[in-house]
């Protein structure tokens, strides 16, 4: 376990959090996308626990700065919209081993969609906060590895949880 910076917030502690950290083992980085909701208590602190190093990226400039005494040191926190850093990332070819995405519950179906983008940042895992009902359709060369039930919040909310084939 990584020991965090300051000793950890009540809001970030996962105490029933359900989170496939398992896939986590052998990978270095992760892109933390609506990071800050939480202060990552539901994927950010399982990144940590890894030990991986980590960009997250929210809105939220409070919570983010708050995150930032709370991680690891050398993680990254930035200010932005998702979609916005995403698809400048994805212009200029940056990637990373892990991609979460926690997003608000209204924003699960236009996330899934975007799915393809999550993967195109991703080398290995891609793991989507997504509605119980939501469709979940993985690109060319990913396969859903696992549907994880998170909560019952709203009809339910899983992880979907999506590997790269290696052919």
């Amino acid at each position: 376990v990584t020991e965090l910076a300051h000793a950890p917030h009540p809001d970030i502690v996962p105490r029933d959090a359900v989170f496939p950290a398992d896939r986590l083992t052998g990978l270095d980085t992760a892109l933390v996308l609506f990071a800050a909701a939480w202060y990552g208590k539901q994927d950010a602190i399982f990144v940590a626990d890894a030990g991986m190093h980590a960009t997250c990226v929210d809105l939220d400039q409070e919570k983010l700065d708050r995150m930032c005494d709370l991680y690891p040191a050398g993680w990254e926190f930035t200010t932005a919209d998702a979609f916005a850093y995403t698809s400048a990332w994805r212009t200029a070819g940056r990637r990373w081993d892990a991609v979460t995405v926690d997003c608000p519950s209204n924003l699960f179906d236009r996330c899934a969609e975007l799915l393809p983008r999550w993967c195109a940042l991703s080398r290995r895992l891609v793991v989507l906060g997504c509605g119980h009902r939501t469709t979940i359709e993985a690109p060319d060369g990913w396969v859903m590895v696992d549907r994880i039930r998170r909560s019952s919040f709203r009809g339910g909310v899983d992880w979907a949880v999506l590997e790269r084939q290696w052919t």
